[in-house]
């Protein structure tokens, strides 16, 4: 990550290795943060972002297997949620993201994981 391969944001490493797996999940991320009472399904958020909704589905699949998101419901019906006690993480994370050079090494971390797949 920053300069000599050090994090200047090493609490956040987990975070961002975990959650981080695209730029529609970036986008998700920016989202709940600015929005952490919305509830939508998957579709909704992918319309709401203009993504393609697979790439949502995918991407809240890994939140909600990692805590960040809640689901109500099931199927085509399933709602998704920010996790109250996700909000602290991911407010350090926007709070994080301020800083340009760090938002740079995030993107060359997602385009390398997207070189991966």
């Amino acid at each position: 990550m920053a300069e000599g391969g050090r994090s200047p944001h090493p609490e956040l490493d987990p975070f961002v290795e975990r959650y981080l797996v695209s730029f529609a999940a970036w986008d998700l991320l920016v989202l709940l943060h600015s929005q952490p009472g919305l509830r939508d399904s998957a579709e909704g958020f992918a319309y709401r972002l203009g993504r393609n909704p697979v790439a949502i589905a995918e991407a809240l699949g890994v939140m909600l297997a990692g805590g960040l998101v809640t689901a109500l419901g099931s199927g085509e019906g399933e709602l998704y949620f920010l996790a109250p006690e996700s909000r602290p993480l991911l407010d350090r994370f926007a709070e994080a993201s301020a800083n340009r050079e760090w938002r740079l090494d995030l993107v060359r971390s997602v385009l390398a994981r997207m070189g991966t797949k």
